[in-house]
């Protein structure tokens, strides 16, 4: 068995509860590849997990192991692997229940996994797996907007934000991007209608009434954006807290959680490459400084993914 660094979880905790071990990774199981990590991205809900705020959903076995969005390259297959084989590109979501991302090798279902076009770097396209899969499904399969419809999407700086204005656009929407005043600079580049400072009501109000708010932000500066959103009009949150609708409002709520669909992140990554789109890594820090991405994850305002690098890669 091949030995793998991996950045362990001792106990649920503040960040002394994480370190880098070297283990024996068993062959490839039914249906899995190994993966030569490339690339390994921390979200938000790692930190929860670590913290355990999430005890409520799922419970680790110690020690565990965190991270969901990795890419890298194919270096082993088990049996019945039908469509990946040794040296394919590949990007996807793993269950840190049967092994995290955290790691220099993973084990992975073939079925949570999809190829990698060749321009793409792999290290980058290890921050779009969940963010790509929630964003656009927050657009696609919650609000579902007409051609013409006039949609903010908050946190448009993010993973998550970016992946939905990208949706949103592609479905003929008129889309606002709600950042931090911190964060303008980082959606320069998207072909949006306006920018909007979420914390600055005169910014807000160029928008006019608009249809929906793809929120991926949550709490009380989600609560505040009611009052731009027609009567009849659609908020979807993926935040956790999520808003309260503030009293009398009419507009349909509701909040939002991710299913993986490999079809559609596939699709995603052939429009990066097709259509030039970034999505944003802030850091790039070698898996030994795990604790660091958590502290810097937990400071915020990176306006962007940090992806761990493993030394194989």
């Amino acid at each position: 068995m091949p030995q793998t660094k991996m950045a362990l979880l001792s106990d649920y905790g503040d960040l002394d509860t994480l370190s880098i071990d070297t283990v024996d990774l068993p062959p490839p199981g039914p249906g899995q590849v190994r993966v030569r990590v490339a690339g390994a991205a921390v979200n938000p809900v790692d930190i929860k997990t670590r913290k355990g705020l999430l005890r409520d959903w799922f419970n680790l076995a110690f020690p565990a192991q965190l991270g969901n969005d990795l890419a890298g390259v194919v270096e082993a297959v088990g049996e019945g692997v039908a469509k990946l084989q040794i040296g394919d590109r590949v990007a996807g979501l793993v269950d840190p229940a049967q092994g995290g991302a955290y790691a220099e090798r993973a084990n992975v279902y073939e079925a949570a996994l999809v190829k990698v076009p060749d321009n793409l770097d792999l290290i980058d396209a290890a921050a779009a797996p969940t963010g790509a899969l929630t964003g656009t499904q927050l657009i696609e399969r919650a609000i579902r907007p007409k051609a013409g419809d006039r949609i903010l999407v908050t946190g448009a700086g993010g993973s998550t934000g970016r992946a939905a204005v990208f949706a949103a656009l592609d479905a003929g929407a008129t889309v606002f991007a709600g950042v931090r005043a911190s964060g303008v600079t980082a959606v320069a580049d998207l072909p949006v209608a306006g920018v909007v400072v979420l914390e600055d009501q005169s910014s807000l109000e160029t928008m006019g009434l608009l249809d929906a708010i793809a929120d991926t932000i949550g709490g009380e500066t989600t609560e505040g954006l009611f009052r731009y959103v027609k009567p009849d009009g659609k908020v979807v949150s993926i935040g956790v807290p999520g808003p309260n609708p503030p009293a009398g409002s009419t507009q349909a709520y509701s909040a939002y959680v991710v299913a993986y669909d490999g079809e559609r992140l596939e699709r995603f990554f052939t429009d990066l490459d097709r259509l030039g789109r970034v999505m944003p890594v802030a850091r790039r820090l070698p898996l030994e400084d795990v604790r660091e991405a958590h502290r810097l994850m937990e400071v915020g305002g990176l306006n962007g993914k940090i992806v761990l690098v493993p030394e194989a890669h």
